[in-house]
């Protein structure tokens, strides 16, 4: 998807230890300004859906008299918000090691010296400024237009929820892209994995009637940490009051902080998939490459 200059691939004694690091990662960031205009048309989409959810519920917070009707839209909007997040997000990062893979077969001596390691946590960094500047953008739209709870605190822990939920996307994408080299394998794991956000991520999902055998997969869905921290942030102390809308039971296991750590905890576990996958398919390819070059 996006084009490395790979010129560093000429002088592989040139490219060890931090040297290394340096080049590659500069050839990564140069590779981000070829095409700006992906960036463009992803930060048009992102802030069009917030304005467009503002709008529609605009200062929702501070106008609805019944606390019911105020949440249950205040959670559906926010989770509408998440949700074209979590689309935007995987999709864009898929495909990342495409041309990765492609590059560094073609440049063995360099290739050998470089850890799959290393690339995917160059390419995982590098990624994460334009993400949370994104976010830090449409939290500032939505939080004021919406009339959502007043104080700093609390904005900043719905930053930190919309920041965290991203960086995890990030790195599950990236993960996704690792480990399937095939696209329609990764193009079928990217729906899966979307769709299984969407279904336990949700704010109103009712867990008390759902069985047992899958009711522990909630937990392994980004969405359900990030919407605990949002709800119980936007709630306050009134959480256990809203029975009525039958916000699910589980959210009551985590506290906002609790939710934090455990949506840190996904990102790096996403991370570390990411970083063998790419290592196993890495491998796997050098050997493929290897015994074609010795038939």
């Amino acid at each position: 998807m996006e084009d490395m200059n790979y010129h560093i691939y000429e002088h592989p004694a040139r490219s060890v230890g931090y040297l290394r690091t340096v080049l590659l990662g500069r050839a990564i960031v140069k590779s981000r300004f070829k095409k700006p205009r992906l960036y463009i048309y992803t930060a048009i989409y992102t802030v069009t859906v917030a304005l467009i959810l503002s709008f529609t519920y605009f200062q929702l917070g501070q106008t609805v008299d019944s606390p019911t009707t105020r949440i249950l839209a205040i959670l559906s909007a926010l989770f509408t918000l998440r949700v074209a997040l979590l689309n935007v997000t995987v999709t864009m990062t898929v495909d990342v090691f495409d041309l990765d893979r492609k590059n560094v077969l073609r440049n063995m001596g360099f290739a050998y010296g470089v850890p799959p390691w290393l690339l995917f946590t160059l390419r995982f960094l590098i990624s994460l400024p334009f993400r949370i500047a994104l976010v830090i953008m449409i939290s500032l739209i939505m939080y004021p237009i919406i009339g959502l709870r007043g104080g700093v605190d609390r904005f900043l822990v719905f930053c930190l929820a919309l920041i965290l939920q991203e960086i995890a996307l990030v790195a599950a994408g990236m993960a996704i892209s690792a480990w399937f080299t095939r696209e329609i394998l990764r193009a079928t794991m990217t729906a899966l994995f979307i769709t299984f956000n969407v279904i336990f991520g949700g704010p109103i999902f009712l867990a008390d009637t759902t069985s047992w055998i899958i009711r522990w997969m909630q937990f392994l869905a980004v969405l359900f940490y990030s919407s605990i921290m949002i709800a119980k942030n936007e709630l306050g102390g009134e959480f256990e009051n809203f029975n009525a809308i039958r916000l699910r039971s589980d959210f009551e296991l985590l506290s906002i902080w609790g939710a934090m750590g455990c949506l840190m905890g996904l990102c790096l576990l996403f991370y570390l998939i990411g970083c063998i996958g790419l290592t196993v398919t890495t491998g796997e390819s050098r050997r493929k490459n290897h015994r074609l070059k010795t038939e």
